[in-house]
């Protein structure tokens, strides 16, 4: 029996439209290259909890580019950029934020970020988001938002897990992606298919410095939708730190005094003892006040020694009754 040329024409014509589908998929313009994925979705998620993403933009052009504008197609999402004015190499980040307390259910939004470069050539980039978010389960708050946490110190969050809907519905494990971050789940109370936990955050007093951007996991006998995430943020930081970690010099001659001024600061009054260097070179002198504050402008002269180059130091704050003391380096070049 001979085919038909009509079933032979629509096959070969469905195969060309798929492979060009694929084709274009894959094929980016010059802004969307710029961006570190082209769609996200948030998944399954509670009622009233926190819900933000940050999507990667990188300059990968020698031109200098603009994020010119930002927004979203639904109430449901915001969305901001972390700069606007990009050179070659240079990161920002989109970070988009998901309202889950007005809003319920799937929701499908987009991200809307128009480029430039050299004021004329732009292109709007447009970023898919979905989320489902359910109303059996809500966070009250929203997720653990250590805010500002001292180091060495540690700091405890709790957030009211509630559920309606099953008499047997159970928490059966917290799962955590960080050795800094602990959780655990207390159940509080159980009635009339509606069951309340109190889950307990804390972040370790042996946590490094540096931000805390984690998703904990509450893994529940619901078949359908086993688990539930929670989101961790905050940053670790010393109690003094010094604001110009790396103070720079610059060009200096042999012999010709300079001045430059560091800046250490704390959140309570502290008295500086003594400043130490790395080095035996004896070329730095530093002003001390012995006054009890919680900032302390320190003028620190260089006399630069009689060699050319580069010219590194590195100092050692000494604070009274703090145990631990607080760093910064100094560099420049000596011509």
């Amino acid at each position: 029996m001979r085919k038909s040329p009509v079933r032979a024409c629509c096959v070969a014509m469905i195969t060309l439209v798929t492979l060009t589908g694929v084709a274009s998929a894959q094929e980016l313009n010059w802004a969307q290259k710029l961006f570190s994925q082209q769609e996200h979705d948030f998944g399954v998620v509670a009622r009233g909890a926190d819900v933000r993403h940050r999507i990667l933009v990188k300059n990968i052009y020698k031109e200098p580019i603009t994020i010119s504008e930002v927004k979203t197609t639904c109430g449901c999402t915001a969305a901001s950029p972390s700069a606007k004015f990009l050179k070659t190499n240079e990161e920002a980040y989109i970070e988009v934020q998901m309202n889950t307390v007005k809003f319920m259910r799937q929701k499908d939004s987009n991200v809307d970020v128009t480029v430039t470069f050299d004021n004329l050539n732009y292109k709007t980039v447009r970023i898919p988001i979905h989320a489902y978010i359910r109303t059996d389960v809500v966070l009250t708050p929203g997720g653990a938002n250590f805010g500002n946490v001292d180091l060495g110190v540690g700091s405890q969050r709790t957030i009211n897990v509630a559920y309606a809907g099953r008499d047997d519905w159970k928490v059966r494990e917290v799962r955590t992606n960080s050795e800094y971050v602990k959780a655990a789940v207390r159940e509080t109370s159980r009635a009339g298919g509606k069951v309340n936990y109190e889950l307990t955050v804390a972040v370790d007093e042996k946590a490094p410095e540096g931000t805390i951007n984690e998703i904990i996991t509450l893994v529940t006998d619901d078949a359908n939708n086993p688990f539930v995430p929670v989101e961790v943020v905050g940053v670790v930081e010393s109690d003094i730190v010094v604001a110009t970690p790396m103070v720079a010099l610059g060009d200096m001659q042999a012999g010709v005094e300079k001045t430059v001024r560091v800046v250490v600061r704390g959140r309570k009054p502290f008295t500086i003892e003594n400043i130490e260097c790395e080095s035996e070179r004896e070329c730095f002198k530093v002003l001390l006040s012995q006054e009890e504050k919680t900032v302390h402008v320190l003028p620190i002269t260089v006399v630069p020694p009689a060699e050319s180059g580069a010219f590194k130091e590195a100092f050692t704050v000494h604070i009274a009754g703090r145990p631990q003391p607080v760093t910064f380096k100094a560099e420049g070049n000596i011509q």
